[in-house]
């Protein structure tokens, strides 16, 4: 499905902030290119706009979410993020994506300054004295 034009865009400077657009991230603009296709939007949602260069978004994608971030580069899904962006703020901004490893998925669990060894031996605690580490 096409996506469609969007009402009078003004060309010139660009004057949309990325406060803006990251403030309608995960309304508007998600909202329209999962009507345009719902498929882009699955690979979007794993995707967070980290910062804007001019008339540039630059889109993060967490470790490990390649396959989602390469969709998202292909020409005729990113214009409909682009399309969607401009249907909101009636501005032409281009989209690029990139990684971002500071978005990989952290544990709650608290940091473990503990060796390997240490951590073997606390697991088998009652079987110590059995224990022979092999390196």
């Amino acid at each position: 499905m096409e996506a469609p034009p969007a009402a009078s865009v003004t060309s010139g400077p660009v004057t949309v902030t990325f406060d803006q657009i990251q403030s309608q991230w995960g309304g508007q603009i998600l909202e329209f290119v999962r009507k345009t296709k719902i498929q882009v939007h699955a690979f979007l949602i794993e995707g967070s706009p980290v910062f804007m260069d001019g008339g540039t978004l630059m889109v993060a994608f967490k470790d490990g979410y390649a396959f989602h971030m390469d969709m998202v580069e292909r020409e005729e899904n990113r214009k409909i993020v682009e399309s969607a962006i401009e249907r909101v703020f009636h501005q032409n901004i281009r989209v690029k994506c990139d990684f971002d490893y500071n978005l990989t998925v952290k544990s709650n669990e608290p940091e473990d300054d503990r060796t390997e060894e240490e951590t073997v031996k606390e697991y088998f605690k009652d079987h110590e004295d059995k224990l022979t580490i092999v390196e």
